[in-house]
């Protein structure tokens, strides 16, 4: 049988099609999120409204360094200590780093910290160095550990003894120094420079432990080590105090004693000039033990004997090279103190 087509129906179909595809056509449509664009013009009148700062992009020095270029690698940490306090965030640029050095490596993760904790939501974003040698320093020093990055951690294997931090007084982080420096530096058995620099991180971490706090304000300051074997045969130790530093907490502990008080004020002793006084033992800590305040000068002893090198104390506003003798008052403030110094390889058996 054959089926007979209702043509009239067929004409209706099709001319309902076409509508619906004309207007289909011809429809404006509108963006979803419509409503919110015209809430965010209602909210751009409103005087309340503030509108969200740009990313400020932040260089670091071509020689990010704390001992070997002190002003621009300051300057960097006060560029954004600045833009944290006015909750601009930044983004740090150091595509263009050619040396990259451990202190400021140290220096770097205390600053972090530090924002962190007056600015809980503040953010800092950046990018790794092209230079092979800082990109690796910076990588496998433990650094990414203290951000949250996408990169992989540092390799077990890694040559650098990586970033260490704490508290209270760890020996047996400083026998892993020892540990290290054996590997590395071509030393057998114990000898007396190793011993040293044994009793210079102890005395360190204990000297964070008990003095690196505001005096009565019972608050616990962090210490930080690293450690880098360089190609050229030297290893370079750093020792991070997250406190006071030596010159305000010499003047805090020695502040009832007028003759240092009237010296102090009268004289006007700068922060370089009371680390050097450190170094020469002329002060005692407030503990007023034997076996403490002793770690200046003897490592101050072994610089001038040449065992060790590069000797620099970093404080407040205090700059100290105790091997070359160059000192002088900074124009940015360091928070903290620093201990830099190195130590040659030796083929001793």
């Amino acid at each position: 049988m054959i089926k007979v087509k209702d043509n009239e129906k067929q004409k209706n179909i099709a001319l309902k099609r076409y509508e619906h595809e004309l207007k289909r056509k011809n429809k404006i449509y509108q963006p979803y999120f419509n409503d919110g664009i015209q809430q965010k013009e209602f909210v751009k009148q409103s005087a309340k409204y503030s509108k969200r700062p740009k990313r400020h992009k932040i260089p670091m020095p071509d020689n990010f360094s704390l001992v070997d270029n002190i002003e621009s690698t300051l300057k960097f940490f006060d560029d954004l200590l600045t833009h944290a306090s006015k909750h601009i965030p930044v983004f740090i640029d150091s595509r263009n780093v050619k040396k990259m050095t451990p202190d400021a490596i140290l220096y770097f993760i205390l600053i972090i910290e530090e924002v962190r904790s007056k600015y809980s939501q503040y953010s800092i974003s950046g990018n790794s160095p092209k230079d092979k040698l800082c990109r690796k320093l910076l990588h496998e020093s433990g650094f990414l550990n203290y951000v949250r990055s996408y990169l992989s951690k540092y390799n077990e294997d890694t040559d650098i003894f990586t970033i260490r931090d704490g508290i209270n007084t760890e020996s047996t982080i400083a026998q892993d120094v020892l540990k290290y420096v054996r590997k590395n530096i071509g030393i057998n058995k114990p000898t007396l420079e190793t011993k040293a620099i044994f009793t210079v991180i102890i005395e360190g971490m204990a000297n964070t432990h008990n003095h690196a706090g505001e005096k009565g304000s019972g608050d616990r300051k962090k210490w930080y080590l690293m450690a880098y074997y360089s190609e050229i045969g030297e290893i370079h130790f750093v020792f991070l105090d997250s406190g006071v530093g030596i010159p305000k907490t010499i003047r805090q502990d020695f502040s009832e004693k007028v003759r240092i008080k009237l010296a102090i004020r009268e004289e006007g002793v700068m922060d370089h000039q009371l680390i050097m006084s450190a170094l020469a033992g002329e002060f005692r800590t407030q503990t007023n033990e034997k076996k403490r305040g002793k770690g200046l000068p003897k490592i101050n002893d072994l610089a001038k004997d040449e065992k060790i090198k590069d000797l620099v104390i970093i404080s407040n506003k205090g700059y100290v090279n105790a091997s070359n003798g160059i000192n002088h008052k900074l124009e940015g403030k360091f928070h903290g103190t620093l201990l830099s110094w190195k130590m040659v390889k030796r083929n001793e058996t």
